[in-house]
């Protein structure tokens, strides 16, 4: 199994062995070509959302994560990647991928471990210790209430537990996403991971 790889930041690459050590390829900075035939894509970032948005469009992720999308074909995106996957984000001056509706807002906590609130199905169920969370921004309104409802199967939302209330996660069929980063989140992140890879392996 082959999984092109999209670092957005040197920092990012930290990730890579997670997925290595479930047995797949990884495509460091792949083509194109190779992005578009690989069983399954990966996009993640610990930069700020200014930068961040500017990677996307210089490489082209936008548009590769669109023709992925439209084939059923498995995106998972994290870290601060997954604030440009919504339509607005605040105080960056620029739109996001509008993959869901829904603003990104300025958080007041940076650097925490929380504990999340998965839902029946979720791929992060049974997950009970807690997730890393370094991020200024967060997406705070699950996209399934904005969607409303319709014959797609609504997304699939993830929540924070305590007093401030964010995304962890969105499921979107093949399109999932994660606002913590598994890398620094011990074997809590190994897990969701794994997890992920097998999911893709059975589709």
């Amino acid at each position: 199994m082959n999984i092109a790889f999209f670092a957005l930041d040197e920092s990012a690459l930290q990730a890579a062995p997670l997925f290595e050590t479930e047995g797949v390829k990884v495509l460091l900075s792949p083509s194109r070509e190779e992005a578009l035939a690989a069983e399954a894509m990966v996009v993640t970032a610990h930069a700020g959302l200014g930068n961040l948005l500017k990677g996307f469009a210089a490489t082209g992720i936008d548009a590769l994560v669109d023709r992925r999308l439209a084939g059923g074909r498995p995106v998972l995106v994290m870290g601060s990647a997954m604030a440009a996957l919504f339509q607005n984000i605040e105080g960056v001056g620029e739109n996001g991928l509008g993959q869901w509706p829904g603003s990104v807002n300025r958080r007041v906590g940076r650097q925490q471990y929380l504990k999340i609130a998965p839902p029946t199905g979720s791929l992060l169920s049974g997950i009970e210790d807690p997730l890393y969370f370094p991020f200024a921004h967060a997406a705070t309104v699950d996209p399934a209430t904005l969607l409303g409802s319709g014959p797609m199967k609504p997304p699939l939302s993830t929540m924070v537990v305590g007093q401030e209330r964010f995304l962890a996660a969105v499921e979107n069929g093949a399109l999932t996403a994660f606002q913590f980063l598994p890398e620094k989140s011990g074997r809590a992140g190994r897990q969701i991971v794994a997890k992920w890879i097998a999911q893709v392996r059975g589709s």
